[in-house]
């Protein structure tokens, strides 16, 4: 299946919809296991993992965007590059998380997720802020590049009128 989507946006876009379905599916069955620790353990580090699966391929989004914007000419594979950081930084992340506090604040009493009180959350939350501020910064620098002075100045008004189609239709 994979083979026949062309469009490095595209293979990402699968993976983030997999990933996603695979994150609600666990999030809709587990979050309520709380009866039996073990279960509920397993469950919350699962979601840790995928969840920070789903923010590292929209940073990798993020990442393809900048580089067919800013650098239109280089054309090297690195979406294989991305799905592996994308896969690999996560499992560092939860591996040292789940080291530093041998599975104490996976999970409570009331859900299967990562608890306040240890501080564990911020192995998630510390992640997904940086990707967030990452892509804000990505987007910045994309919309700079795409409506900068010298470049709409030398396009006529029926692109400069596409290209703000695209960016409200893909922004």
């Amino acid at each position: 299946m994979f083979r026949l989507v062309k469009s490095d946006r595209a293979t990402l876009m699968i993976h983030l919809c997999v990933t996603l379905f695979v994150a609600y599916l666990v999030f809709l069955i587990g979050i309520q296991r709380t009866e039996y620790t073990v279960t509920c353990t397993a469950i919350a580090v699962v979601l840790h993992y995928v969840y920070l699966v789903a923010f590292f391929i929209m940073l990798a989004e993020g990442g393809v965007i900048s580089l067919m914007v800013l650098r239109p000419l280089q054309k090297e594979d690195v979406v294989s590059f991305f799905l592996a950081a994308s896969y690999g930084i996560p499992l560092i992340i939860v591996g040292i998380s789940i080291g530093a506090t041998q599975f104490r604040g996976y999970g409570n009493g009331h859900f299967c997720w990562l608890t306040v009180e240890t501080g564990l959350f911020w192995a998630f939350a510390g992640p997904v802020l940086t990707i967030v501020a990452t892509n804000m910064i990505i987007t910045v620098l994309v919309l700079k590049q795409l409506f900068g002075v010298s470049t709409m100045a030398k396009k006529k008004d029926v692109e400069k009128i596409k290209w703000v189609k695209l960016c409200v239709l893909y922004g």
